[in-house]
């Protein structure tokens, strides 16, 4: 049997954490935003006010374009420039360096993973 500050203490860290604790836990609090994070908007003049919201709506129009994968007109351009570096450096387009058996499965898992990320990321 417990001795008895032994038991008090216990019902006491009990009824600690069910009044502040698991009240946080259940409903959290918001944390508040720090001072001087946004700019008042009265303090902001017209351009600058709509400055604001252009940049807003581009960041949400780019994570959008993105969210299906790498835009048609971005990958030809990226593809283009890559045959063109290819070029810059000697290489023929038709000219791939064959690698060998025991190099051939982390090169392909490398393609892989770098198609993964592009695509989902």
């Amino acid at each position: 049997m417990m001795k008895r500050g032994v038991a008090s203490a216990v019902a006491r860290r009990a009824w600690d954490y069910l009044r502040y604790d698991f009240r946080e836990i259940v409903w959290p609090r918001p944390m508040p935003d720090p001072p001087g994070k946004f700019p008042q908007i009265s303090s902001m003049s017209p351009g600058e006010h709509l400055k604001c919201w252009r940049d807003g709506i581009g960041s949400y129009l780019d994570g959008w374009r993105w969210y299906n994968g790498e835009p048609k007109k971005e990958r030809v351009a990226r593809l283009e420039r890559e045959r063109q570096e290819r070029i810059a450096r000697g290489e023929s387009e038709g000219e791939l360096p064959s690698p060998s058996a025991g190099a051939e499965l982390p090169a392909r898992l490398t393609a892989c993973c770098s198609a993964l990320r592009t695509r989902y990321l």
